[in-house]
């Protein structure tokens, strides 16, 4: 059995193994620097916090004024004239016919006749075409490179 006086000889060498422990680790050693608050970042983080804040701000005023208050209208003219001008460079109305029952034919619609037909400018695109229709399919075909769609009538 161990006296009070060996109890403490190995509380004191125990105690004394953990300071040395300590001394040999490179973790305590290690000193850290501090970042310095330097009054140029300082005011430098505070001028961008500003204008990013302001401009924001005002961003969302023009915003809500213009979405909101006074929204503006966009119509479109589904009735646009096309121009004598325009007129001349396009196909010609008889042979527009021509071409859509000659591709009615080969399409397999021989016993149709067209009954409509129309001359329009698509409101989309700056394209001329011709609107035709029969009872079974109907057809637009481009006014100047002559290209057809067509659509059939269920």
């Amino acid at each position: 059995m161990k006296s009070n006086k060996e109890y403490l000889e190995g509380i004191y060498k125990r105690k004394n193994e953990i300071l040395n422990a300590k001394e040999k680790n490179e973790f305590f050693n290690i000193r850290y620097k501090k970042i310095k608050k330097s009054p140029l970042k300082i005011a430098a983080t505070f001028v961008i916090s500003l204008g990013v804040t302001i401009g924001v701000c005002y961003c969302g005023t023009i915003a809500y004024q213009n979405i909101w208050k006074e929204p503006k209208k966009y119509e479109f003219n589904v009735n646009q004239e096309l121009t004598e001008e325009e007129k001349k460079e396009c196909l010609t109305e008889e042979e527009a016919n021509k071409i859509g029952t000659e591709y009615l034919k080969k399409v397999g619609l021989e016993d149709e006749t067209i009954l409509t037909k129309k001359l329009e400018k698509e409101f989309l695109s700056d394209k001329n075409e011709w609107w035709m229709a029969s009872e079974k399919a109907s057809m637009t075909i481009d006014a100047k490179t002559r290209r057809i769609k067509i659509y059939f009538n269920s």
